[in-house]
């Protein structure tokens, strides 16, 4: 039987601490991995209403034309939904005002929004087998203790 030199020792602990960092490098993963396997996702939709509105300002325009080459004056008027326009012609200056009302709309608006919930712990069978393990170990014990008390009898 061969006996254990130091150059023999030494590439045994070499090997073996390159088993080691084989092993841990191999246990490192990302956290997508780690999701994919030990998470439970649930997938919860969350409903949301806002209420939205739109304020349009009031606003005019007032236009001045002079040295308009006609000699009767004139007004006229016309309005359609929120606009109003005023022509009006008098001493040789022709002026247009338009005015717009001020108006606001309210719309309610429903968005269904997913969320994605993980939830992290030991998996339903870890913890059976892990009870399991318990039972055993407590029965060992017990019958450890049954088989030491039938000596001393």
């Amino acid at each position: 039987m061969k006996y254990l030199t130091t150059t023999n020792f030494a590439r045994l602990l070499l090997i073996l601490f390159a088993v080691i960092i084989a092993l841990i490098l191999n246990a490192c993963m990302t956290y997508n991995k780690a999701k994919r396997r030990y998470a439970n996702t649930k997938i919860d939709t969350v409903t949301v209403q806002k209420t939205v509105t739109v304020s349009i300002p009031k606003d005019s325009v007032i236009y001045t034309h002079k040295d308009f080459n006609d000699t009767i004056p004139f007004y006229e008027e016309a309005q359609q939904g929120r606009a109003k326009v005023r022509i009006e012609y008098k001493d040789r200056i022709l002026k247009v005002k338009a005015d717009c009302d001020s108006a606001s709309a309210q719309q309610t608006v429903t968005l269904k929004v997913p969320q994605e919930v993980n939830t992290w712990g030991a998996s339903p069978y870890f913890r059976d087998a892990c009870l399991v393990l318990l039972g055993l170990f407590l029965m060992s014990l017990f019958s450890n203790y049954l088989n030491h008390n039938q000596k001393k009898q």
